[in-house]
């Protein structure tokens, strides 16, 4: 598990992990965002570094849309829908479980 202090940083991977999805979908959120939100984050030493209050804020936005809203909004399968509002669900879980929700 990640240590919950505030003033530690996530690795991409690591953030990815407790998203559930892959570390380039991090660098993607990033770079380019999703639903017109980014996810916060420096470089550090050529690596990028989020902050868990950064991931926090980044999957609150994430989920402020009503589930239909979103499926409707990016044409996604149910099934890959599914996957992610799981993986989202992970994320807020172990969010939650370190203190930072």
């Amino acid at each position: 598990m990640i240590a919950s202090k505030s003033h530690e940083f996530l690795s991409t991977p690591q953030a990815a992990q407790l998203m559930g999805v892959s570390y380039t979908t991090v660098i993607d959120w990033i770079k380019n965002g999703v639903y017109g939100v980014k996810l916060a984050a420096s470089r550090v030493g050529g690596r990028w570094r989020i902050a868990h209050e950064d991931l926090a804020e980044f999957n609150a936005a994430m989920n402020s849309e009503t589930p239909q809203q979103t499926r409707e909004h990016t044409k996604i399968s149910a099934k890959e829908f599914a996957r992610k509002e799981k993986a989202h669900q992970r994320a807020k879980n172990e969010l939650v479980a370190l203190g930072i929700l």
